[in-house]
């Protein structure tokens, strides 16, 4: 047990600040020079922990692997009870933060439904989109349940729009009905402003 004597504090000392990777290059470079030089210096002659002679420089890369192999890092009773509290802790987080995203989403998707009218509606419960008649009258809009937006004719789509929300509201964190709804009403409006906000995309001639 002479070399754990040595050696285990170097290679725990490396292990904690290197956290629960072991096998990253910053513990091997960190603990294999400290683990050659205690085994040639303090160890020529003896037998190792693993049964083989202590090691020199030269044969230290093959001891080095053997030793990797047999370290089992072990966690005591209270660090085991402590990592599955925090486990248990992030999980609980995470369950009710998908729960609360659940319940937001349904909440825009149920105001969405209320600002269309029963043909839109139908459109959107077939398609997940619908169709809207900008302020002038001139063109129609096809928007998504996310929000997308394109002008459309009789042959399909013309335009796409690209347009966010101001940049302080992070738009991952809107709902898709929220971001349709907003889109919808600027085009009933105020459809100029929508279109000198919006970067427009050509799809056809």
């Amino acid at each position: 047990m002479s070399n754990v004597q040595y050696t285990w504090p170097a290679w725990n000392q490396a292990y904690t600040s290197a956290g629960s990777n072991i096998t990253t290059q910053g513990v091997y470079y960190n603990v294999r020079p400290i683990w050659i030089q205690q085994q040639t210096a303090s160890h020529a002659g003896q037998i190792n922990t693993l049964g083989s002679a202590a090691i020199t420089a030269s044969d230290s890369h093959v001891t080095w692997q053997q030793w990797n192999v047999g370290i089992v890092c072990r966690e005591n009773e209270a660090e085991r009870r402590a990592r599955e509290a925090e486990a248990q802790r992030v999980a609980t987080l995470q369950a009710e933060a998908r729960a609360r995203a659940k319940r937001i989403h349904a909440i825009a998707l149920d105001l969405l439904l209320k600002h269309l009218d029963p043909n839109q509606r139908e459109q959107f419960e077939k398609q997940k989109q619908f169709e809207v008649i900008g302020k002038s009258g001139k063109y129609r809009y096809q928007i998504s349940e996310r929000g997308d937006v394109k002008r459309i004719d009789e042959k399909g789509p013309v335009e796409s729009y690209c347009i966010h929300p101001p940049y302080e509201i992070p738009e991952n964190n809107l709902p898709g009905a929220d971001l349709a709804l907003a889109k919808k009403l600027m085009l009933e409006l105020n459809e100029d402003l929508f279109l000198k906000t919006a970067n427009a995309t050509r799809l056809r001639a």
